[in-house]
């Protein structure tokens, strides 16, 4: 895909410049590249024949985060639940769909560059994700090939460059921090250098899932720039705030990064108030704001995760008597075609 109409000849020099710089850009970071697991736990061989089925969106685990989640309390069984492929995401449900926030229609100049609110343009940066969360509501998005990601990313920077009615540039995923160091500090040069954006947002699992990726290298192309840098981390139990994890936020947050937290409301897993409570405060513990809690995108095969909209309110005003206001994020929806996130409670 590219964009209509010839591009001027400064995008075109400044796109050449990238792509000489860079030849691979768009490539994730694989210095050292982990094997996945691919192992069968005693559920998945009790439900092979289904399980199997579902190729377009495989299991993947990183091993480290694998043997992280088994040393500490609950830890498998917030692994088991978020991205173990269960029988359940076979089940037909009219309205869990393919495309639940309608991004299709989003598209912009390139295929990576998402426009759904005013000042802000949503980039996916990354071209796969360090671990898939079965509840992915971008789970059916075809993933580009290197070179379509390339011309792809350098069509986005060339259309956020030429609009100056954008603020805030966000980084989403597949995870920008999968990208490698030279090509994470590519873009964040080309950003901070339009003076009409005022900050960068990035959305981000890596320092959850894999957080020996947050070496100095990484946190030099990232932070180093005139924009200040928000960095919204996604994480849904507590159990997933190990040591590792821990450490990898302290690291940010000394680079003077603002964190933020976002989290799914996923039945079985947190969908209690003993849970959240648990969470909200081990991460402002950690220096993480709790930012919002999402109901569930009604993406196709993930329909067991669904907690009515009615249980979530009930768990905000019970987990407002818990905590202190400032440590319950917003309960809210995404709706397509909605100009702004639709807040529940």
């Amino acid at each position: 895909m590219v964009p209509n109409g010839k591009s001027s000849p400064d995008a075109l020099k400044k796109r050449s410049q990238f792509k000489s710089k860079h030849p691979l850009a768009g490539k994730e970071h694989d210095s050292k590249p982990a094997k996945q697991d691919t192992s069968q736990t005693k559920s998945e061989k009790k439900n092979a024949h289904l399980i199997d089925s579902i190729n377009d969106f495989p299991k993947k685990i990183p091993p480290l985060f694998r043997s992280r989640m088994g040393q500490v309390p609950d830890g498998l069984i917030a692994l088991e639940q978020q991205y173990e492929p269960q029988k359940e995401e076979q089940e037909i449900h009219p309205d869990f769909v393919q495309d639940p926030l309608e991004e299709e229609q989003c598209h912009s100049a390139s295929p990576l560059l998402l426009q759904k609110y005013r000042g802000r343009a949503l980039m996916l940066a990354g071209r796969t994700c360090p671990i898939h969360c079965r509840f992915c509501f971008r789970r059916h998005r075809p993933t580009l090939s290197k070179e379509q990601h390339e011309e792809s990313l350098e069509y986005a920077l060339d259309a956020i460059e030429t609009d100056t009615s954008l603020r805030e540039v966000i980084l989403s995923g597949g995870d920008p921090l999968t990208l490698d160091d030279s090509t994470l500090g590519l873009v964040v040069q080309r950003l901070s250098a339009l003076a009409h954006l005022e900050r960068i947002r990035v959305h981000t699992r890596v320092p959850i899932v894999t957080p020996e990726r947050i070496t100095h290298s990484l946190l030099d192309n990232l932070c180093n720039s005139r924009l200040p840098t928000v960095i919204v981390l996604h994480t849904n139990h507590p159990s997933e705030l190990d040591t590792a994890a821990s450490q990898a936020i302290k690291a940010l947050r000394e680079r003077g990064v603002l964190l933020l937290h976002q989290g799914v409301l996923l039945r079985g897993l947190n969908d209690s108030a003993e849970v959240l409570n648990t969470l909200f405060k081990r991460l402002i513990s950690l220096g993480v704001t709790p930012y919002y809690l999402h109901l569930l995108d009604p993406v196709a095969g993930s329909a067991h995760f669904s907690v009515p909209d009615e249980d979530g309110i009930t768990l905000i005003h019970r987990l407002r008597q818990l905590l202190p206001g400032y440590m319950v994020p917003r309960l809210a929806r995404e709706i397509p075609g909605k100009q702004s996130k639709t807040i529940l409670a």
